[in-house]
């Protein structure tokens, strides 16, 4: 049986695109054949430091099943050794190696490029971006990408004395804030270390908050029928982005509103024809109706100047068309329930 007491060593990452399987095979050529296995995906080829006695490279697994992390190449990664698959205890022993965090010796969140035994130069092979680290608060989760994504597992805290502060707060101290973001604006200025997320200035965005206030978040139009977006300290959903696309694939979209639903755009489109048209103002349609009905009752002259009745006197003998135009005008889906 494998010693418990595992042992932990440190490698530089020699190799990180490659499936590697532990039994290969021959070929009739002699060549060895690596197939693919599952068992085996994320594998990378670690060379261990010089001071233990292992001297030949070691294929590692990531000893996390849930996250997935690929260090990139030169970066520094603690291995240690462990069961495989193939596993019986007392019967049939396999071993494996396995990899956990990268060791953050340069405190970049792109690549912590670092080596020591190859001098692996990965400028070819892999992306560098010039990302700042975002701000940790008090008591929150956050995972950061290498690439400029993060999700923030927060809360509101007070006092604030952090070197970046937060864009948000509230007066409940603890309350809960989810906030996913992505920014694609690496920074020119090496001195800037830290950021924090900025829901006007990153490129997309969504927040799950609970009783705090967004302190720089604006709206591209004035809220009519409810509190401005800098007011409201109850739950919220906020989504921003370039464009925001949902779409069904079998069923509805369902919006679903105790008080109302605003929408604030120059133009809007409902329908599905190629010659969709903007939809009328019902305020405006309501009354341009009313005032010809106006006219159609006050009658009009002839050319010699005789007054004539003949629409009036139908319309006071048989009440049919101004019911029938006043039942339309009754209709929710017609009349804007907020008026200004």
């Amino acid at each position: 049986m494998l010693n418990s007491n595992i042992q932990f060593y440190i490698g530089e990452v020699i190799e990180n695109d490659t499936v590697y399987t532990l039994n290969t095979s021959t070929t009739n050529t002699g060549e060895k054949s690596v197939e693919n296995n599952e068992t085996e995906l994320f594998t990378i080829k670690v060379q261990i430091d010089s001071t233990s006695t292992i001297s030949a490279p070691v294929f590692c697994k990531p000893a996390n099943l849930n996250i997935k992390q690929i260090p990139q190449l030169g970066e520094m990664v603690l291995v240690f050794k462990a069961y495989n698959n193939e596993t019986y205890i007392g019967e049939y022993e396999r071993e494996q190696w396995y990899y956990m965090t990268v060791v953050s010796s340069m405190s970049r969140i792109n690549n912590n490029f670092h080596p020591i035994f190859t001098q692996t130069d990965p400028s070819k092979d892999d992306i560098q971006k010039n990302i700042s680290l975002r701000q940790p608060y008090h008591g929150d989760v956050l995972l950061q990408g290498r690439f400029g994504s993060s999700i923030r597992l927060g809360n509101t805290h007070k006092p604030q004395n952090e070197a970046i502060p937060r864009l948000w707060g509230g007066e409940e101290d603890g309350s809960p804030i989810v906030i996913l973001s992505a920014y694609n604006k690496p920074n020119s200025n090496n001195d800037v270390k830290l950021n924090t997320e900025d829901i006007n200035t990153d490129d997309s965005s969504v927040y799950l908050t609970t009783t705090q206030r967004l302190y720089n978040f604006d709206l591209n139009h004035t809220i009519r029928t409810t509190q401005s977006e800098k007011d409201f300290t109850k739950s919220q959903l906020i989504g921003t982005a370039d464009r925001i696309t949902l779409k069904s694939k079998t069923d509805s979209i369902i919006l679903d509103s105790e008080r109302s639903i605003e929408i604030n755009t120059p133009l809007l489109y409902i329908g599905t024809s190629k010659n969709k048209e903007p939809l009328l103002h019902s305020t405006a349609v309501e009354t341009i109706l009313k005032r010809l009905l106006m006219v159609i009752a006050g009658g009009f002259r002839d050319s010699s100047g005789v007054a004539c009745y003949p629409i009036l006197n139908k319309l006071l003998t048989d009440d049919t068309m101004k019911t029938s135009i006043q039942q339309t005008l009754n209709f929710d889906i017609w009349t804007d329930k907020y008026k200004g």
